[in-house]
Parts: structure tokens; C-alpha cells; sequence
């Protein structure tokens, strides 16, 4: 949902039954990167962005149990200032939590950790 503060009311952006979380705006504000949960009792699963106007969803991560995106309260994802990237952690079953840069418009994502399982706080760009 996004709240418009000029009026106070409230417009649905997605209308999905899975649970979907951390929502982040992109600095161009014409997108929105969020989870899907696969699990409903933790934040990790599918990292998506949706277009704001034609609310065209693009997935980036495909969580599954070989693979997962994950964000909590105090790392979450976050896009590059020109709003072309997107950093997330990664993870899978037996395979440790990295942080990776995946390009918005979708592909493949580049380790930035290069394997040395660092769990940033707040993974993010210098602004």
C-alpha cells in the first residue's frame, strides 16, 4: 500500500496472497523493490520491483530453497542512487548469507563479499 499524505488515503500496489515486506522506493521514485515471503514466518523468499504506474512486476531473486533474498529490520535492500542497481543478501540452503548487486532491470547478481561471509548492518550506496 502507499499511504498519500496530501489526503490520507491509502492505494493497494500489489494484490497478491503472499506476504510481502521491506518495500523501497527507488531514488527515480517509479519503482518499488519488496520481498515476497516463500516462508510466512521469516522475511526471506523473492526480491521483486514493481513499476508504480503500470504495476509491472520484475522478479530479481527467485527465492526457493536453493536461493533466497533476506532482509530484516536492519538490513534490508537498498537501491544504487541512479536507481539502475539493487544490493540484497543472498543466501541458500547451505550457503551462508552474502551481499549482492543485481542490476534493476534483472540478470545476474555480482557477490560483493567475494565469499568472505560478511553480514553487513544496512548494506547501502553512499549517497
Amino acid at each position: 500500500f502507499v499511504l498519500h499524505l496530501s489526503d490520507g488515503s491509502l492505494e493497494q500496489v500489489t494484490s497478491t496472497p503472499a506476504i510481502e515486506t521491506r518495500p523501497r522506493w527507488s531514488p527515480a521514485d517509479d519503482r518499488i523493490a519488496f520481498l515476497r515471503a516463500t516462508d510466512p514466518a521469516t522475511t526471506i523468499g523473492s526480491l521483486l520491483t514493481i513499476d508504480y504506474v503500470t504495476r509491472t512486476t520484475k522478479t530479481i531473486v527467485a527465492g526457493g530453497s536453493q536461493q533466497y533474498a533476506f532482509a530484516s529490520p536492519s538490513n534490508g535492500l537498498c537501491w544504487s542512487p541512479g536507481s539502475t542497481n539493487l544490493l540484497t543478501l543472498v543466501g541458500g540452503r547451505n550457503k551462508p548469507l552474502d551481499l549482492y548487486q543485481f542490476p534493476a532491470a534483472g540478470g545476474s547478481g555480482v557477490n560483493v563479499t567475494s565469499g568472505i561471509n560478511l553480514f553487513p548492518l544496512a548494506p547501502c550506496w553512499g549517497w
